[in-house]
């Protein structure tokens, strides 16, 4: 009870500790805007007052006319415009010089990951042909040996792991948040680096193996071809059409108005 009390208040505690810093981070971002708006604007106002100063007095001495006070301020519009850039699109240059570091961080920190893994420990993927073995061999479909899985900053999330699948078999892999659960899967499609060990996928066809991550990827289409992805062919297009097509051909016809309408909202888009 009192480990967890004190894991109940250490959660709090750390998210008072995020809360405060991000509403400090807020009210820092928020001055800054402020203050850029205010240089902007007064920037802005004052090169519109800047040239009429200079040739205000020499207008009203009589040295000139009216007319030039125009094309003096008009001349001064257009030559200062084009040093004015800067200022004016200092909010997009800002965006851009933050995101051109925040990917050379990005560069920094995978080269830097890539230094510390240990170029010795490979993972190697092998796939075979079920014809080939005989009929205790093909209905393993899954065989890892070995397998150890580190995380980018070198901590052992599994170590030395072991297992077959055959056919009809089912496995569970259950923990806790943060114990590999994901990770696991994810090694075994080899889509990481820091791993090692042998994986021996029996398999007729490699194409029907599919990695599905934790936020799924719907494709542009029918229902049907979210469950063919990424296998599409013309035959499962023509076999999802025949029962709709069915439907429609036993559909009485109707006879009114209203039965038109009715047969428009029970059936869309087949109007």
């Amino acid at each position: 009870m009192q480990s967890r009390l004190h894991f109940t208040m250490a959660r709090k505690t750390r998210c008072n500790y995020y809360n405060n810093g991000s509403k400090s981070h807020s009210i820092k971002l928020l001055i800054s805007s402020r203050n850029l708006e205010f240089f902007t604007s007064g920037y802005r106002n004052l090169i519109q007052i800047l040239p009429a100063a200079i040739v205000a007095p020499m207008y009203f001495s009589g040295k000139i006319d009216f007319g030039v006070i125009n094309q003096f301020v008009s001349a001064f519009n257009y030559i200062l415009g084009d040093f004015s850039l800067i200022v004016y699109q200092f909010q997009a240059l800002t965006v851009f010089f933050v995101v051109i570091g925040r990917l050379g961080g990005f560069d920094d920190l995978l080269t830097s990951i890539v230094t510390k893994t240990n170029t010795n420990e490979v993972i190697v993927r092998e796939f075979f042909n079920m014809n080939n073995f005989d009929d205790i061999r093909s209905t393993l479909l899954l065989s890892i040996q070995h397998l150890t899985l580190l995380t980018p900053s070198n901590a052992t999330l599994i170590r030395g792991l072991s297992l077959e699948i055959f056919k009809k078999d089912h496995l569970l892999i259950s923990g806790s948040s943060g114990s590999g659960k994901t990770s696991l899967l994810i090694g075994v499609a080899t889509l990481s680096i820091f791993l090692s060990g042998t994986i021996r996928l029996y398999e007729r066809k490699m194409r029907d193996i599919f990695f599905l991550p934790h936020k799924s990827y719907m494709v542009l289409g029918i229902l049907g071809q979210q469950f063919l992805y990424p296998c599409w062919s013309n035959e499962s297009d023509s076999d999802i059409s025949k029962p709709t097509n069915m439907i429609l051909s036993s559909a009485p016809s109707p006879t009114s108005s209203d039965h038109v309408d009715k047969h428009r909202k029970i059936m869309p888009g087949r109007g």
